[in-house]
């Protein structure tokens, strides 16, 4: 429940509220009328009353706070135009002996409306300062620099191997793919044997491995078939560790696919009839 003050008290609060601050005000009321407001208490006598001091944050104007003196204060009033927070703050620092962050000056700045008129632009016909100087370098570094066409230490030769993410064994064909975002200077192991023994993979088709393994590369363990049948394949479950029964689901994948495209074209026919 909030403290009800005589109405004398209120009075005088109400006489003596403008000009000063909230500390000076409740060493006033507790003097005279032996209270004991404290500064938190007396910020929410004069909210709850709409009282005001009539000065930004309750000081009185030009009052110096203890982290800025009155001598600081006025310096920085007096130079801050063209001059920003990080400059101020080096100046202040080596004049006043003090140790002002960047963030303390633009705190001032931002509570006492100071805008130093910098944006951060660069003006027009400014000098960069490294202008010229691309390339440069001290005296004999260029003899650790890379040179056009380098290959790292680490570049593996036409030959290796490795294997992806998908558990398939991939070639190095060539030294650098064709363009920076392709990956063509590797081909999958499987393929490139397929292709040596039989030439190009149509596009719409996939070497398989009959039995499952992904390390059995023997040209009788490989099979091509198409992408439509190997998704029939997957559907039907008809991959299997036994060479033998992924041959025959094979012929059926082929069969059903074959069946679908001749139902697809009559319906096509009857259509167009």
């Amino acid at each position: 429940m909030a403290r009800r003050y005589p109405r004398e008290v209120h009075e005088f609060i109400a006489a003596n509220v403008v000009g000063r601050t909230t500390r000076e005000l409740v060493s006033l009321v507790n003097a005279r009328f032996n209270l004991d407001f404290t500064e938190s208490a007396m910020k929410s006598y004069k909210t709850n009353h709409h009282l005001k001091s009539g000065t930004p944050g309750g000081l009185p104007a030009g009052h110096a706070s203890d982290v800025f003196p009155q001598a600081i204060a006025d310096y920085i009033r007096e130079n801050y135009k063209g001059v920003g927070n990080t400059e101020m703050a080096r100046r202040l620092n080596e004049i006043f002996g003090t140790s002002y962050s960047v963030k303390q000056i633009n705190s001032f700045y931002k509570n006492h409306k100071l805008n130093s008129g910098l944006d951060g632009r660069f003006e027009k016909g400014h000098i960069p300062a490294n202008k010229g100087k691309k390339g440069v370098c001290a005296p004999g570094c260029e003899r650790t620099q890379f040179r056009k066409g380098n290959l790292p230490a680490t570049t593996k030769p036409v030959g290796y191997e490795r294997i992806n993410r998908d558990g398939y064994v991939e070639v190095k064909v060539k030294m650098r793919p064709s363009r920076p975002d392709c990956n063509d200077n590797f081909v999958a192991k499987h393929r490139l044997i397929w292709e040596q023994a039989y030439g190009p993979i149509p596009p719409d088709c996939v070497v398989i491995f009959k039995d499952g393994n992904r390390r059995n590369f023997n040209l009788s363990n490989l099979a091509l078939v198409t992408k439509a049948e190997r998704l029939e394949m997957t559907r039907r479950g008809l991959f299997s560790t036994d060479a033998e029964l992924t041959e025959a689901g094979v012929m059926v994948a082929r069969v059903r696919t074959t069946v679908y495209k001749k139902k697809k074209a009559a319906k096509k026919r009857g259509k167009g009839a």
